[in-house]
């Protein structure tokens, strides 16, 4: 999560005639640490220009990035602290506040942020190596914390970042160079809405451990909820304006994120016509299911996640997403918890194909594990 928000903020960059390259500067190391040097000195308020503002958005979320490292840190400090305890709570708790608030800074300005041809910033992220955790060190984690995976089928990885220097070498693009554009903006900006939104979501709860053999999820704040609920659905429809910003795109030089018809980009996916209708295809499910116009309802035979989903409405009735943010009962402890957001399937609520998808999908991947819906989570970390 982490570096996707650091990553994915610094493509929104832009830069203006007449700017100062020591104030906007993010090709090289010293030019990110100048500006953002600049940046902190101002609180991330420095400029109006469409530049300075999205120095203001990088900086922040670089500055939350070591923020939240040297929390980590802290967590390991005391090995045996008590992860159950009100202290403990309280502790996350500030955190996360904290980066909320951060989140929501930055995705303010990149809301309003419209650029024009030509005004993007080119970026070299492997260039950014700066000392992450603060302990006076440049680790080869941090060396190359910014560097953009090479175009392929490598599967992901969520483990710890890598010290092997040749792992980087093999599998990164160190000459990786590309110009903004307003699609990219809004590949940002689907970003921070998806994440503020997940950071509401965890804040609207809280473990209830006053009974140590059964600790339940109770719900303390509804309407953080529901502010989740309006953030994930905006990341949402961002991510709908995103593929069809990226489809209008006539040119091809020094692309990011491509179309199925520009080649100079240094994308780790492909982004083939195949690529844009399934993701075309998901949005177009999972947009009216957020909001409550269609309901889920799974296939009774359908294992995993689908097969339990369909346990909790009875049969003729979905689940309604969004009625499940507007209305979250005290606690979730079992599938009877949710119950009040089923509803009658009908003319104006019409059951979700998107577990159809996911059933086709599955199916598709047992039999080929390179089918495009078998590789969708891939599209989904990187293009949301």
């Amino acid at each position: 999560m982490l570096k996707s928000i650091l990553l994915v903020s610094s493509l929104s960059l832009s830069v203006l005639p007449g700017v100062s390259a020591a104030q906007n500067n993010f090709t090289t190391t010293e030019g990110i640490q100048k500006s953002c040097e600049l940046q902190e000195k101002k609180a991330f308020k420095l400029g109006n220009s469409n530049a300075d503002k999205q120095s203001q958005v990088l900086c922040r979320d670089l500055a939350l990035l070591k923020q939240v490292t040297h929390w980590f840190d802290e967590l390991k400090v005391n090995p045996n602290r008590d992860y159950t305890s009100k202290e403990f709570d309280a502790f996350v708790r500030k955190e996360l506040s904290h980066i909320r608030k951060e989140l929501s800074a930055s995705r303010q300005v990149l809301e309003k942020l419209q650029l024009k041809a030509g005004e993007g910033l080119v970026m070299e992220p492997a260039q950014w190596q700066l000392d992450l955790n603060g302990d006076g060190k440049l680790s080869t984690w941090e060396k190359y914390f910014f560097a953009v995976v090479k175009p392929g089928e490598r599967p992901i990885s969520f483990s710890l970042p890598s010290d092997d220097v040749k792992y980087y070498q093999e599998h990164f693009n160190l000459q990786a160079r590309f110009q903004v554009d307003q699609s990219d903006v809004y590949w940002t900006l689907a970003y921070h809405q998806f994440f503020e939104g997940l950071v509401n979501m965890v804040l609207s709860f809280q473990l209830d451990v006053n009974d140590r053999k059964q600790m339940r999820i109770k719900m303390i704040d509804q309407a953080t909820l529901q502010k989740s609920h309006a953030l994930i659905g905006a990341g949402l429809a961002t991510s709908e304006r995103m593929r069809l910003s990226l489809l209008a795109e006539t040119d091809d030089k020094d692309e990011w994120i491509p179309n199925p018809q520009q080649k100079n980009h240094v994308f780790p996916l492909a982004m083939d016509q195949e690529a844009f209708d399934i993701w075309g295809r998901f949005l177009n499910e999972t947009i009216p299911l957020w909001n409550g116009k269609t309901l889920l309802a799974a296939s009774k035979n359908a294992g995993g996640l689908l097969g339990a989903s369909a346990k909790i409405c009875e049969p003729g009735r979905g689940l309604n997403v969004a009625e499940l943010f507007r209305k979250a009962p005290n606690y979730f402890d079992t599938n009877l918890s949710v119950k009040y957001a089923c509803m009658t399937i009908d003319q104006d609520h019409p059951p979700s194909q998107i577990t159809k998808m996911a059933e086709e999908a599955l199916e598709r991947g047992r039999n080929n594990p390179k089918s495009p819906e078998w590789n969708f989570l891939r599209y989904l970390y990187w293009v949301n």
